[in-house]
């Protein structure tokens, strides 16, 4: 174990304190600083930096958002298996910290000496490696998290409460940075990397503190391990559920 000072401790006092849900509160904000530059300014940078055309990267993450609701459904099953002394959420966000400083940094990073065809296959990779894997992979453990820190359904809602003011914090101060930031440090492709690269270590602080300080009291076994072709067949199920599928065109209408 990386850190043992920091391992789950799942008899820690049931009343959270200031810090705690203050941490917590912390995470939404990491992932808002991803999130936010991600869907609003991603495609400029792509644009007006890159040089390549929006219609052609507009599809490349249309298609990503298929991949992105495979992702989630494994990363589920990953947690809902996962056996470790950081607990079964915490040691994801402890895990995806480094991925998520590359991921965010490889985003605003697009080689200028690429030809056009290997930029868009760099702008592939790149973008799913930071939306579909890291994100998915860090962002959904964190808010299963909100569960295993207490069973007490008002903590919970204060918690809550915490990530939807620290959300709205990291989203309105990287769309608020971002751009000045990229001017001051020269307001070229190499300017994008620098400013991302500051942000992202912003995020990666932020997560570890919510690693650090929050604890999961509900402690779960891990899921029993199943079959390859049951767990297939399960996934299979869920093309059979209309509102599912309802839910899911209404999400890529939405975020699209």
């Amino acid at each position: 174990m990386l850190f043992p000072i920091f391992a789950n401790n799942p008899n820690k006092n049931q009343n959270l304190g200031f810090s705690e849900k203050f941490a917590y509160g912390l995470g939404d904000f990491a992932s808002n600083i991803m999130w936010a530059p991600a869907a609003a300014l991603l495609l400029y940078y792509y644009t007006e930096f890159v040089g390549v055309n929006i219609a052609i990267v507009a599809t490349i993450m249309f298609f990503s958002r298929f991949l992105d609701g495979f992702s989630d459904l494994f990363v589920g099953w990953l947690v809902e298996r996962t056996n470790s002394p950081y607990g079964k959420t915490r040691v994801w966000i402890l895990r995806m910290i480094v991925p998520f400083f590359i991921a965010m940094v490889a985003m605003f990073s697009v080689p200028s000496g690429m030809g056009e065809t290997f930029k868009y296959v760099y702008i592939f990779f790149s973008y799913n490696f930071a939306i579909t894997v890291v994100y998915t992979a860090i962002n959904l453990p964190y808010g299963a998290l909100t569960t295993a820190i207490t069973s007490d359904s008002y903590q919970r809602s204060i918690i809550t409460i915490y990530r939807m003011i620290f959300s709205t914090t990291g989203y309105t101060l990287s769309m608020l940075v971002a751009l000045p930031m990229v001017e001051f440090f020269g307001n070229d492709q190499f300017a994008w990397s620098i400013t991302f690269a500051i942000l992202g270590a912003i995020a990666c602080l932020s997560f570890f503190i919510t690693f650090i300080f929050c604890q999961e009291r509900i402690v779960e076994p891990p899921a029993p391990k199943t079959s390859l072709k049951k767990t297939l067949s399960d996934i299979k199920e869920i093309f059979h559920n209309k509102y599912w599928l309802y839910l899911t065109q209404l999400g890529e209408m939405n975020f699209v």
